[in-house]
C-alpha cells in the first residue's frame, strides 16, 4: 500500500524514478512504455504523486504544502508543464499536473492560493497542444523514432490524458474530449493489451458518456 510516509520520502529525495514507480504500482497503472518519458519530467512524476496524495488525505498537510509548491515551480510561463526549454509544453506532464490541481481544488480548502488560476491556464495549454485528429502533439520519445512508434506513443498519451481528467468538469469544458475518444476508438484495433485496457479504463473512469 502507498503510504504518505513513503510518498515524501521518495519526494524529499527527489528520486522521481522511486516516486512514479511508487504511484504506478499503487493504484495507477500506466504502460510501461510511459514510464522512461514519464520519469523526465519531473512536472509529471510529482503531479501524479500529488494527485494521489490529495485522494488519500482529502485535507492540507505539511507535505501537501511543500508538494503544491514543487509542482507550481515547474510551470512554465506559459501556463504549461514539461518540455524542453524553447519548445511547447509536454502534453502528458501538464495533463499530470492538471489532475493533481484538480483534486487539490476539491478539497475544502481549495488546495491553497493560486491553485484555481494554475489549473485554468494548464487546461488551456493542454488544449493548444490538441491536435486536429484529437490526440496531442510532442507526446515524447516516439518523435525521434518511426511514425508508427510516434502514432502508437500520442495513443497512449490521449488515453492517459482521458484516463486523468475524464472526471474533471473543466477537462469537457476545454478539451475536444469527443474528437479525442473517436481518434483512440479508430487506433483500437492496433493497440497492445496494455494500451487498450488503458483505454477501457479511461472510458470507464467519464462521469458522462461521449460519442466514440
Amino acid at each position: 500500500m502507498l503510504s504518505l510516509h513513503l510518498i515524501g520520502r521518495h519526494f524529499y529525495a527527489g528520486d522521481h524514478a522511486r516516486l512514479l514507480r511508487a504511484v504506478t504500482e499503487n493504484g495507477l497503472d500506466l504502460p510501461a512504455a510511459l514510464h522512461p518519458h514519464l520519469a523526465d519530467e519531473p512536472a509529471a512524476t510529482i503531479g501524479l504523486a500529488l494527485r494521489r496524495l490529495a485522494e488519500l488525505t482529502y485535507g492540507p498537510t505539511p507535505l501537501t504544502a511543500a508538494m503544491t509548491t514543487a509542482l507550481l515551480e515547474h510551470q512554465r510561463d506559459d501556463g504549461g508543464f514539461g518540455g524542453d526549454e524553447g519548445n511547447a509544453a509536454d502534453p502528458l506532464a501538464t495533463a499530470a499536473a492538471v489532475a493533481a490541481l484538480h483534486r487539490l481544488g476539491e478539497q475544502p480548502c481549495g488546495g491553497g492560493p493560486g491553485v484555481a488560476l494554475a489549473c485554468e491556464r494548464a487546461l488551456a495549454v493542454l488544449a493548444a497542444t490538441q491536435d486536429p485528429d484529437g490526440l496531442f502533439r510532442g507526446a515524447g520519445a516516439g518523435e525521434r523514432g518511426s511514425r508508427d512508434a510516434l502514432e502508437a506513443e500520442r495513443a497512449l498519451v490521449g488515453a492517459t490524458v482521458l484516463l486523468l481528467l475524464g472526471d474533471a468538469p473543466a477537462f469537457y469544458e476545454s478539451i475536444r474530449v469527443d474528437a479525442l475518444c473517436r481518434s483512440l476508438e479508430r487506433r483500437q484495433p492496433a493497440f497492445d493489451a496494455a494500451a487498450r485496457q488503458l483505454y477501457r479504463r479511461a472510458r470507464v473512469s467519464q462521469p458522462r458518456p461521449v460519442a466514440a
